[in-house]
């Protein structure tokens, strides 16, 4: 925060973090004080500096504001603390600036005394009602975005009002502010505002910031012609008239709307200063993308008439124009397409990515592949034992006799590999939970390069026991898999985040998933009789998991460590800056270094993130949405029709062979509905919410109609009932994975890199899979007794479950496609 204006010049103090303090040894007539990141968790004194006017505490763990006796002080920053409570200010009749953004205060009070502040911030609260400013007659800038405000109430009073900042909220209509006749910037972004109204008095507004609302129609504009920005952005406009009244307009943001033709434009040409316009989202782009990028330069040039020597017009290649900061709502700092006027043509080829999006190059492909064959080895070792089911457990049998052992029902030798079947998903609880350490001590690239070591002991376990005669080492090998592929869940998805640009982010996160569902379908082929599904050849199934490892073996030297890991873990920024260049294929990365650069500072201020941390403070509720998300994605039941499928196809009539090739079947839709969800991920019109909840909604339906099917099956209803209920109990089944395939099956994995920072991402990431895993076990281990006592009912169980979900993600989940941390912060503190 800047000191106010006609403040004398100073010679300030200023500490860095965790430099140790001494007031003591500081002059009492000192002007300026900073104690910035300096983990402070109580007030300093600091009432024997009489002179101090200006006292910065920003970035600290201060709870309170304790009685404050300074009675020159004009600024006070206690900007990101934890203060729930304003209190102990009523002697600084002397403060114009405050400063209690990032804090946790439910109510405005305490302001009462302070007649002459000017500007007040309150962004990022929790605050409910705007109230409490009845004395403050001067204020001049209000900044209350980010909070759960549903009304803008109790402050027409304030006359002299010259920004007033409400984006974040919860408001539905534009009131109570039309006596500011002096307001200039009006930021009301990302409410719920549906109307235009109200504006008329506001003759000196200069910027309009409305974004991501529900507004159809620019009516109510038409006479506020002072406005020279005005931010339209993510609503549902679908033509722009009488905008041409609007004759100071420099600025238009209309992206991401519902305009189809160039035609509703032509009333643009009459704004003869407009000299930016935001289109891309639109119908013009979205239906014609292609044609878009090359026609649009020349197409609103020449048709808008512009006679501006520059046009900026925003082209498909930079994220949306989004309104994110509360204190600049609707500006974007993404870099725009700058075409010459007179030769669009010509530049239009010039026009590149920049800021922080990318391309796909060579060695960014390289590491993604690198990285996938962990995701492989996961997937088909998911899958593995299912088509050879019946094989492995006669083999035991055999062989526990052959070891001189006494006799067993047969039904223990069922029992004995569903042990087999469960020690996987036990092994994954350990390597889930340890999956952040490792990813942080040896670096995610050397993580999962790491884990090969378990996977070749294991595989060489688990493949050779028939040949050794010892049916106990694939009890050890379905262990150490477990754990190998529990760090793979937690290392793949994170390291896949971490290389890809951020448009490349939600594509590079669905690739976890879909070659966990191609290593499914691999392995039920490859268990098919005529290959290794045989009495001989069931141990090569379990000894192909050598091939992955030999491809990532191969792919070692071109693939790069993760530059997020480099800068912000290791801290060196000549190996983030290398590995940057080579992933984006350009040597001007430096919009990216810099995001890393600043999250690193968030890191080393936050010091080492533990678990524990993670069920405190701020970082409990994004912690218990990745939990939710985990539980989502293995209380579905989707384990247990992959676990138990073939099983489920026999239950609905199928014989011989039938089942195999279902589960087949089953694996083949799974692979084809994931590359499709890995296309809708980042499609304008999705996002990860809202195809997680599409998901979640057909895996509810699906599930009460696989119960009906089998129950109809097995009912004493006529042959050709049963038969109905046997194909439709195949078909629902199908139907059921590839409502998972859509949004439960891939987006959990990389949901949760995408809600922590890098200092806490890698111990939220380890909490969330032994969760996952947990669940995945207890549902593996337990789905069989369920179902003896339940019967064709069982999936109801899910049912229930998959109804708590949805109710859930609706609520609470927030949209992260294309949102920083901080952004995604902001969400779900709006929807808490």
């Amino acid at each position: 925060m800047s000191e106010a204006e006609g403040a004398k010049e100073v010679e300030y103090i200023e500490f860095e973090l965790n430099e140790p303090v001494n007031l003591n040894d500081l002059n009492e007539d000192e002007d300026v004080i900073e104690l910035i990141n300096n983990r402070l968790r109580a007030f300093p004194d600091v009432s024997r500096f009489h002179s101090l006017t200006y006292l910065s505490l920003r970035q600290n763990l201060l709870v309170e504001i304790p009685e404050l006796d300074i009675p020159n002080l004009e600024t006070l920053d206690l900007y990101d603390n934890q203060i729930s409570a304003i209190k102990g200010l009523d002697k600084l009749v002397k403060l114009r600036v405050l400063d209690l953004s990032q804090n946790r205060i439910l109510k405005i009070e305490g302001l009462q005394n302070l007649p002459n502040l000017e500007e007040l911030f309150l962004t990022y609260n929790k605050i409910k009602k705007i109230e409490g400013l009845e004395n403050n007659l001067k204020l001049t800038q209000l900044e209350l975005g980010c909070n759960k405000i549903s009304k803008i109430e109790n402050i027409s009073h304030l006359v002299k009002m010259k920004k007033l900042h409400l984006g974040k909220n919860k408001i539905r209509v534009m009131e109570g502010f039309e006596t500011m006749k002096e307001l200039e910037i009006l930021g009301l972004a990302a409410n719920r505002i549906t109307k235009i109204e109200n504006l008329s008095p506001l003759s000196n507004l200069r910027e309009l910031h409305i974004s991501e609302q529900g507004i159809q129609s620019l009516e109510g504009l038409e006479n506020v012609i002072s406005i020279e920005l005005l931010d339209l952005s993510k609503n549902m406009i679908s033509k722009i008239s009488k905008i041409e009244l609007l004759t100071n307009l420099t600025d238009l943001y209309l992206n991401d709307n519902k305009i189809e033709d160039i035609q509703s434009l032509n009333n643009l040409a009459e704004l003869k200063k407009l000299d930016t316009l935001y289109l891309e989202g639109n119908p013009i782009q979205t239906n014609d993308p292609a044609n878009y990028r090359r026609k649009m330069p020349q197409l609103v040039a020449s048709k808008l008439n512009l006679n501006k020597k520059y046009f900026k017009c925003f082209m498909m290649t930079a994220e949306p124009a989004t309104s994110t900061d509360t204190s600049t709502v609707g500006k974007n700092e993404q870099t725009t397409a700058l075409l010459s006027h007179e030769s669009a043509a010509q530049n239009l080829n010039k026009t590149k990515p920049s800021g922080l999006e990318g391309k796909l190059t060579a060695p960014l492909i390289f590491s993604m592949i690198f990285a996938v064959m962990s995701s492989f080895q996961f997937g088909f070792h998911i899958g593995c034992l299912n088509a050879p089911e019946s094989l492995i457990t006669k083999w035991i049998e055999i062989n526990h006799k052959e070891l001189g052992n006494q006799p067993k029902d047969p039904e223990e030798f069922k029992f004995l590999f569903g042990v087999i079947v469960g020690l996987f998903a036990f092994g994954g609880i350990f390597g889930g939970f340890f999956s952040g350490t490792v990813a942080d001590k040896f670096g995610r690239k050397k993580g999962l390069l790491l884990i090969n070591i378990p996977i070749l002991i294991a595989t060489l376990l688990m493949g050779l026991a028939k040949y050794v005669g010892i049916y106990y080492l694939l009890f050890v090998g379905r262990f150490l898999i477990g754990i190998s592929c529990g760090l793979a869940s937690g290392l793949a998805p994170m390291y896949l985040c971490e290389i890809a640009s951020v448009n490349f982010r939600g594509l590079f996160g669905s690739l976890n998933q879909l070659f966990v569902t191609i290593a499914i379908l691999f392995s039920q082929i490859l268990g098919l009789p005529y290959i290794f599904g045989n009495e001989d050849y069931w141990p090569f199934i379990l000894l192909f998991s050598l091939v992955p490892l030999f491809i990532q073996l191969v792919l070692l030297p071109l693939a790069f460590e993760s530059p997020k890991y480099d800068l912000i873990i290791k801290n060196n920024n000549v190996a983030a800056a290398t590995s940057l260049r080579k992933l984006r294929g350009c040597e001007n990365v430096e919009a990216e270094l810099e995001t890393l650069r600043s999250e690193a500072d968030e890191a080393r201020r936050r010091q080492n993130v533990k678990m524990s941390d993670l069920f405190k403070g701020e970082l409990r509720w994004p912690m218990i949405i990745a939990i939710v998300m985990m539980l989502s994605q293995q209380f579905s039941g989707i384990n247990a029709a992959m676990f138990y499928s073939t099983e489920i196809f026999k239950s609905a009539g199928l014989k011989g062979t039938a089942p195999v090739y279902a589960t087949i079947g089953m694996g083949l839709v799974n692979v084809i509905q994931t590359v499709i969800s890995t296309w809708l991920v980042d499609h304008p019109k999705f996002g990860r919410r809202s195809l997680h909840l599409i998901g979640l909604i057909g895996m509810f339906f699906t599930s009460m109609a696989i119960v009906g099917s089998l129950s109809l099956q097995k009912s004493d209803a006529s042959s050709d009932i049963k038969q109905i209920g046997s194909y439709g109990a195949i078909a629902f089944v199908l139907l059921f994975v590839i409502s998972f395939a859509t949004g439960p099956g891939g987006i959990p994995w990389f949901f949760v890199s995408e809600i922590f920072s890098s200092s806490a991402r890698a111990s939220a990431s380890s909490i969330s899979c032994l969760v996952n895993w947990f669940a995945s076990f207890l549902v593996g281990v337990s789905f069989k007794v369920v179902e003896s006592i339940l019967g064709t009912y069982t999936f109801l169980v899910f049912t229930i479950c998959l109804g708590f979900f949805i109710f859930f993600t609706y609520k609470y989940v927030p949209e992260t496609k294309g949102k920083t941390v901080d952004e995604i912060k902001v969400e779900m503190n709006r929807m808490k």
